[in-house]
């Protein structure tokens, strides 16, 4: 068994997904190799299209509503969209590749892999296993041009609503959303505050912007530190560098990151979590355990996120400054409240949805 996972760099959340699985597989010894779909488009198409994405999400998130929602009025299983159309074009090198590497099971986190496997299938007696992973609480547009042996689904609540876009019922298969196994590891609040160099008396509220850096983040501190005393925020800012330089001179209870690569370290250490509801990071939480607050989402994907977040009572939300106050007091001041979310977040997810997403396929292999 040899695995080709697929991803795409339109959002971090596709490829968290995609190391997720592949750290799972490694640890299960299966040789994985993981690779951005459009790396076998013409050249610079990954990066032109990840920084299009960026640019209409944060500067114009209205439009990327518009295109969502229109998306979803034009998308049919009657026939294959364009979006598929123009994923078919470099396939000849991904079954090139495909043969070279003698890969037999293919595992798509991202719709643009998934419409180009599909393809393939359709088109070539190639003996592979296929497989899609979606990453949000909804059935984006387009998912219907894809055909799997399986796939897996966030939760079960959707599993009517993938029908009605015409997935096939019998791929279905409502696992979750896989995250990194980091994620499951027992780390006490205490020492994970300590591992950052943070007062482990002090409450922390973690905010975290996407890769993007989206959303009215600086008047939403300003709010936030003018009402909340004795306490610590740590924010990371991801791609967007006016952000960064805006917020990293704010007071010195108040620590500002571009990047990390300690997530699972600095869910464990927040008392609260501040975040837009994308799918996966909305995920890693609930699997943590971390009290949740949904900011403003993008337009779309995320606004059913949150919908389907905040009726489980995984977060709450706080889509205004004032919103985001109000959730934080609550959650901060009212131990039962608070154990009331926790209790949800234990129940309402599966929090072994990366190593029942493995086994699953080997046992399919």
């Amino acid at each position: 068994m040899k695995v080709l996972i697929l991803s795409s760099s339109t959002g971090g959340g596709h490829n968290a997904a995609a190391l997720a699985l592949k750290a799972q597989l490694d640890f299960m010894q299966i040789p994985t190799l993981f690779l951005d779909i459009l790396k076998f488009a013409p050249a610079d198409t990954s990066s032109v299209i990840s920084k299009l994405y960026s640019k209409t999400t944060v500067k114009t998130p209205a439009l990327f509503g518009l295109l969502y929602k229109a998306g979803g009025l034009i998308s049919t299983p009657k026939f294959k969209s364009i979006i598929y159309g123009a994923n078919t074009l470099y396939t000849k090198k991904l079954i090139t590749y495909l043969i070279q590497e003698k890969i037999d099971t293919v595992i798509c986190t991202h719709l643009f892999s998934a419409q180009a496997i599909t393809y393939i299938t359709h088109h070539t007696d190639l003996p592979i296993k296929t497989y899609a992973v979606a990453t949000d609480y909804t059935c984006i547009p387009f998912w219907e041009d894809c055909e799997m042996d399986a796939f897996f689904i966030p939760h079960e609540e959707l599993l009517q609503e993938f029908k009605n876009h015409g997935v096939k019922a019998c791929t279905l298969v409502p696992i979750g959303i896989p995250v990194h196994p980091d994620f499951l590891k027992p780390r006490s609040q205490q020492a994970a505050k300590a591992n950052l160099e943070l007062d482990p008396h002090k409450p922390l509220i973690s905010i975290m912007c996407g890769s993007m850096g989206f959303g009215p983040i600086k008047p939403l501190i300003i709010h936030l530190t003018k009402n909340l005393k004795n306490v610590n925020f740590f924010i990371v800012c991801g791609h967007n560098d006016q952000l960064y330089t805006e917020l990293n001179h704010l007071g010195n209870h108040i620590y500002v990151k571009k990047f990390i690569d300690y997530s699972p370290l600095l869910m464990k250490a927040s008392d609260i979590l501040l975040t837009k509801p994308g799918g996966l990071t909305s995920t890693e939480a609930v699997v943590s355990l971390t009290p949740l607050v949904h900011l403003t989402p993008i337009p779309g994907c995320e606004t059913c996120n949150k919908a389907f977040f905040t009726k489980h009572l995984l977060s709450l939300d706080g889509d205004t400054p004032d919103k985001a106050l109000t959730a934080c007091k609550r959650l901060l001041e009212d131990p039962a409240f608070l154990n009331q979310m926790l209790k949800a977040q234990a129940r309402t997810l599966n929090h072994k949805a990366t190593s029942d997403i493995c086994d699953y396929i080997l046992m399919h292999s």
